[in-house]
């Protein structure tokens, strides 16, 4: 199967699915095996982090959602004109946010 008609079927596929690809359970599992992998590190050498982990990998899910549905009117648009009040939305956010990171500030530095 060549690469154009494979970008075809997977565009088939997601139209149908209503915009998103859908994903099996094989392919979660192994898209989760990295952090299974840490989770069973962690609790062999008993490092106390299962916890932690699990919140981070609930938190990345709802956040990674939230941004597919944030970014899912651009996509649908697929116009420039609609695209940019996003861009300029995340390069503030971006500012603000590498901004407040640092534990030491500078004269000027967007505060």
């Amino acid at each position: 199967m060549s690469e154009q008609s494979n970008l075809e079927t997977m565009d088939a596929t997601a139209s149908a699915a209503g915009g998103a690809t859908p994903i099996s359970l094989i392919g979660l599992l192994i898209a989760a095996t990295p952090l299974l992998a840490v989770v069973a590190i962690g609790a062999h050498l008993r490092l106390g982090l299962n916890r932690d982990l699990a919140v981070g990998a609930v938190r990345c899910v709802a956040q990674l959602s939230a941004v597919g549905y944030a970014l899912g009117p651009i996509f649908h648009a697929n116009h420039w004109l609609v695209s940019i009040p996003y861009i300029l939305a995340m390069c503030c956010v971006a500012a603000v946010e590498s901004v407040s990171r640092p534990k030491h500030s500078y004269p000027g530095l967007l505060q």
